[in-house]
């Protein structure tokens, strides 16, 4: 109900004017922080850094998985010739029926 009854003073003719040297006065030297262009530019240099990372995350699994999958086959390699060298030793063992035992 107060607010109602009250009556505002008229604006001056000089009142915008007023203002923005008012607001001029006290913006004063912007801090290059504070400035809305490096909100931007920081976020793409965050995704920019969180890109790299995860390529070379990548390029780092990409070179681990051949070394163990070369690995892998020197393995069944390793494994395959110590069966053909026991297969061959087994030739050996043979007796020959014409020996007694």
């Amino acid at each position: 109900n107060r607010l109602d009854e009250f009556s505002a003073p008229p604006v001056s003719d000089s009142f915008d004017r007023k203002l923005w040297a008012r607001i001029a006065a006290e913006d004063g030297p912007r801090r290059w922080w504070r400035l809305p262009l490096w909100k931007p530019v920081l976020s793409v240099a965050l995704a920019c850094v969180l890109l790299l990372a995860v390529a070379l995350i990548r390029q780092r699994s990409a070179e681990v998985i051949p070394q163990q999958v070369q690995a892998e086959v020197m393995d069944a390699e390793h494994i395959e010739r110590a069966l053909d060298d026991v297969e061959m030793l087994r030739q050996f063992d043979v007796p020959d029926e014409g020996q007694a035992m």
